[in-house]
């Protein structure tokens, strides 16, 4: 896998930080999130699989907890939480080390890091550069680029483990009438309500992505067909319930989704085939009156 980091890059001591507000960062280096920031502000930052961890990383070769990131004085020190697969600094497998301004820190077998001592300032602009690369600029959630990407990879953890992942396809009903009606910065902030709406409502492991115009996808990893519509209707409930409020005004708004799994696939277990059922199923949802979700 490529890496960001130039390999024949000679490190420097880590620089004083008197008189200046400094952070402490890692950067991901590799994998689909290269360019992720992952902050050390506190005074003991866990990495791992588990969902309590400071900075959580869906990757296989990581433990629930794999390792700590604890500050003492103005020093850092990374200190391997009894993991399985070990916490390698420059390379070199250790149990606890301090940390030097870019020092190259690897977990498990595929999770890549770069240590960073920053200005406020700096920390800032790469977490907006990492940001515009991967988030929808008008909703905040991932773009479509992003989500082609996850896709195949989830895809691929369902086959290879028999798991069960679904995808609900969502569009906006009549959102062209809204526009029309109400002009295009009213439109958008309905776009940005609904997309809000759909990220306060999903699981926390569960990814929405902007699929196109007034459309979103949720992928949800361990759902079946049954559980993926209970989803869906989740979503359609809440938005119908929720009229978005602009200036006083209040617009009200429908969803429509279509709901596939892997196993609607058949021998066809890919990303295309996944969303092709998908936008079958919203399209009679939608043909078959709006507001509502099919799955079938």
């Amino acid at each position: 896998m490529a890496t960001l980091l130039d390999e024949a890059e000679v490190r420097e001591p880590q620089p004083p930080t008197t008189g200046r507000e400094v952070h402490a960062i890692l950067t991901q280096m590799t994998g689909l999130e290269a360019g992720r920031v992952h902050g050390l502000d506190g005074t003991d930052t866990s990495f791992g699989r588990e969902a309590t961890c400071t900075h959580t990383f869906d990757e296989g070769s990581l433990s629930r907890v794999h390792a700590h990131v604890l500050r003492v004085g103005a020093e850092y020190h990374i200190e391997d939480a009894a993991s399985s697969n070990g916490v390698f600094v420059n390379d070199e497998r250790v149990a606890r080390a301090p940390l030097r301004d870019g020092d190259r820190v690897r977990l498990g077998s595929a999770v890549t890091l770069r240590f960073q001592v920053v200005t406020k300032q700096e920390h800032q602009a790469l977490v907006r550069v990492f940001e515009s690369s991967v988030k929808d600029g008008l909703t905040g959630v991932w773009n479509r680029r992003y989500l082609d990407e996850r896709l195949l990879g989830e895809v691929g953890f369902a086959k290879r483990h028999g798991s069960a992942l679904a995808v609900v396809l969502v569009d906006i009903d009549h959102f062209k009438k809204v526009n029309d009606t109400h002009g295009h910065q009213v439109g958008d902030a309905v776009l940005k309500a609904t997309a809000e709406t759909m990220r306060s409502t999903i699981r926390v492991e569960d990814v929405l992505a902007r699929y196109g115009g007034e459309e979103f996808l949720v992928i949800a990893r361990g759902l079946d067909l049954t559980r993926g519509v209970q989803l869906g209707e989740r979503l359609r409930i809440i938005a119908e319930r929720q009229p978005v409020v602009i200036d006083g005004s209040s617009i009200p708004r429908t969803i429509s989704a279509g709901v596939a799994t892997v196993l609607c696939c058949g021998e066809d277990r890919t990303p295309q085939c996944l969303l092709k059922v998908a936008d079958e199923r919203l399209y009679r949802a939608k043909a078959d009156g709006r507001n509502r979700v099919c799955g079938g």
